[in-house]
C-alpha cells in the first residue's frame, strides 16, 4: 500500500511538472513570437538575449544596443545565425563554461575532452556577423577539466564569423593538461573574416609539477580557422610550467581533420606584445607575429602585417599580469 502510494504520487509530481513545463514554454513562444520578423527574432531587450540559449538553432537580430552590465553571463552554445545589424552588446560579466563538450587535439594529435568559455561555448554551422561585443571580463577557472576560451566563442566548427568587433578581456586559469585562450575563438575550424578584435588575454598555468600544452592566440589558441582581412590588437600575458604555443593570430595551426582543405590566413594586421615565460628545461617556447607552431602548412599566408614584440620572461616565480607580475598565493 505504501509503495503504491509512493509510485501515485511520483507520478503525479512529474505529470505536474510536465503540465507547468508544457505551459512555460507555450507562453514563452507566444510571448517572443511577437518578435518574430522576416524569420528572425529580434532582440531589443537584456533579457531576451538570454533565449540564445534556449533556442540554440534559431536566427536573431539585434533591434538595439544590449547593455548586460550588472548580470552575469553563463556561455551559450549555439547553432543559429546572429545578425548584430551594427548594434553593440556591452557589458559582458561571462563566467565559467557551456553546457557542450567536444574533442580537441595538441601537436602530437593527443585528443582530450574538452569544456568552452566564451559569450558562445561552441558555435557549429553557425553565422555571427554585423555586431559588437564588447566583454568587461571573462573568467575560466575549471581546475583540472581542459579547457579552451574566445572573447566570442571557445569552440567554433564550420562557422562564419564577419564583420565582428570583439574588445575585452578574458583570464584563464587552469591545472589541466591543454589548454587555451584567443581573442575570437579558443579551438576549432571555421572563417573569421573582415573583423576586428582588441583583447588582453591572461594565461595562468597553476599546476608548477607536470607539463602540459598551452595555446594563446590573437585570433584564435589553436586549430585551422581561416583568418582573412582582420584588424589584431592583442596584449597576451601567459604564466606556463609546460610547452607554450603563443602567436598574434595563432597560436597552433593545426589541420586535426584528414581532408582539411587548404586554409587561409591572409591580409591581416596583427599589433601588440605576448609576454610570457615557459619554466620547462625541455624548451619550446614557440611565439610568432602570425603562427606561434605550424603544424601545416597547407595554407595560404599572404599580405599579413605587423607590429607584434615576443617577451619571454626568466623569472617563474612570479606569474604574469596586466596590472604587474604577481607572486603566487601562499
Amino acid at each position: 500500500m505504501k509503495k503504491t502510494f509512493i509510485r501515485r504520487t511520483v507520478l503525479f509530481a512529474a505529470l505536474l511538472a510536465a503540465l507547468v513545463f508544457a505551459f512555460t514554454a507555450v507562453a514563452f513562444a507566444d510571448d517572443f513570437s511577437d518578435q518574430l520578423k522576416d524569420g528572425y527574432y529580434v532582440i531589443t531587450q537584456p533579457d531576451q538575449l538570454f533565449e540564445l540559449g534556449r533556442h540554440q538553432g534559431a536566427r536573431y537580430r539585434l533591434g538595439a544596443d544590449i547593455d548586460m552590465s550588472g548580470q552575469e553571463w553563463t556561455p551559450v552554445d549555439f547553432f543559429g545565425e546572429l545578425d548584430g545589424c551594427g548594434y553593440t552588446i556591452a557589458g559582458l560579466d561571462i563566467k565559467g563554461i557551456s553546457g557542450d563538450v567536444r574533442v580537441t587535439f595538441d601537436g602530437n594529435m593527443k585528443r582530450y575532452a574538452t569544456v568552452f568559455s566564451g559569450f558562445f561555448g561552441c558555435l557549429e554551422n553557425a553565422y555571427v556577423h554585423d555586431v559588437i561585443i564588447m566583454v568587461s571580463q571573462l573568467t575560466c577557472d575549471e581546475g583540472s577539466d581542459c579547457a579552451f576560451a574566445g572573447l566570442l566563442t571557445g569552440w567554433m566548427a564550420d562557422s562564419t564569423v564577419e564583420n565582428v568587433y570583439v574588445c575585452g578581456r578574458g583570464d584563464l586559469y587552469t591545472t589541466s593538461k591543454s589548454f587555451g585562450i584567443g581573442g575570437f575563438a579558443g579551438f576549432g575550424k571555421g572563417y573569421i573574416k573582415g573583423s576586428t578584435v582588441e583583447c588582453t588575454l591572461v594565461c595562468v598555468d597553476q599546476d608548477r609539477e607536470h607539463r602540459d600544452e598551452q595555446f594563446m592566440g590573437g585570433a584564435y589558441a589553436a586549430g585551422y580557422i581561416n583568418v582573412d582581412h582582420c584588424d589584431i590588437f592583442i596584449s597576451g600575458y601567459d604564466s606556463d610550467h609546460g610547452y607554450v604555443h603563443n602567436g598574434g593570430i595563432v597560436g597552433m595551426y593545426i589541420q586535426y581533420e584528414k581532408k582539411a582543405p587548404k586554409g587561409s590566413i591572409s591580409y591581416n594586421y596583427v599589433e601588440g606584445t605576448i609576454r610570457f615565460f615557459e619554466d620547462n628545461k625541455d624548451r619550446r617556447a614557440y611565439c610568432a607575429p602570425y603562427g606561434g607552431e605550424m603544424m601545416s602548412w597547407n595554407l595560404a599566408m599572404d599580405g599579413n602585417k605587423s607590429k607584434f614584440k615576443r617577451d619571454e620572461v626568466y623569472d617563474y616565480s612570479r606569474d604574469l599580469y596586466p596590472e604587474g607580475d604577481l607572486y603566487p598565493e601562499d
